[in-house]
C-alpha cells in the first residue's frame, strides 16, 4: 500500500509540474511565417501575399413599385387587351445570374360593385419588348436571359417589362383590380 501512495503522491505532485511546463512552453511568443523583412541600402523590397475568399454580391433595382394601366377603352376589349409600360429591371451581380417574373398570386384582387369574377393571374402577360411575344404571369418565366442559360456578371444590366392585360366583355366587370408581381434575382 505504501508504494501506491507514494507513486499516487509523486503522479499529484507531477501532473499541475506538467501542465506549468506545458502552459508557459504554449504562452511563449512565436515567430510567424507570414512576416517578411529586407535589409539594404538603398532600395528595400518586399512581397506580402494578399487573400481574400470572393462572396455573392448581387442588387436587384426596380424602377417604380408599381405599374397602373390607362382606362381601358372598347378599342382594348376589341383587341382583347389593353398594353402598358412597365418598370425597368436593373441587376448588378459579380456572378452569373437569372431573372424570373411571376405572378404573386393566382388571381387578380378586385373591388367593386359586381361579384368578384376571379381574374386569373394568366389575364396577365409579359414581355421585353413591346412588340415582342408576350408570356403569361401565372407561371415564373424567364424575364432575362431568354435563353436556358445564366446571364454573364454584370455591372448593370438594364432589362425593360412591358405588360399586357387580357380583357373581355363579360367577365371584366368595372372595378379596381390588383396582382402583385414577383421579380426574383437567382444566381444558379
Amino acid at each position: 500500500m505504501r508504494g501506491f501512495r507514494a507513486s499516487a503522491r509523486r503522479l499529484l505532485v507531477r501532473r499541475p509540474l506538467l501542465l506549468l511546463v506545458t502552459s508557459a512552453l504554449l504562452s511563449l511568443p512565436r515567430a510567424v511565417p507570414a512576416q517578411v523583412s529586407c535589409s539594404g541600402a538603398p532600395t528595400c523590397t518586399v512581397t506580402v501575399q494578399l487573400g481574400l475568399t470572393r462572396n455573392h454580391v448581387a442588387s436587384l433595382q426596380v424602377s417604380s413599385a408599381a405599374t397602373v394601366l390607362p382606362t381601358i377603352t372598347a378599342d382594348n376589349f376589341a383587341a382583347g387587351f389593353a398594353a402598358v409600360t412597365g418598370p425597368t429591371v436593373t441587376v448588378r451581380s459579380n456572378a452569373a445570374y437569372v431573372l424570373t417574373v411571376q405572378a404573386a398570386q393566382p388571381s387578380w384582387g378586385y373591388s367593386g360593385t359586381a361579384a368578384n369574377p376571379g381574374k386569373p393571374a394568366s389575364d396577365l402577360e409579359w414581355s421585353v419588348s413591346a412588340t415582342g411575344s408576350f408570356t403569361s404571369a401565372a407561371v415564373a418565366g424567364r424575364l432575362w436571359p431568354s435563353s436556358a442559360t445564366s446571364a454573364p456578371p454584370t455591372s448593370a444590366q438594364s432589362v425593360p417589362l412591358f405588360y399586357r392585360v387580357r380583357w373581355n366583355w363579360v367577365n371584366s366587370p368595372p372595378g379596381a383590380y390588383s396582382l402583385p408581381v414577383t421579380i426574383t434575382l437567382t444566381s444558379p
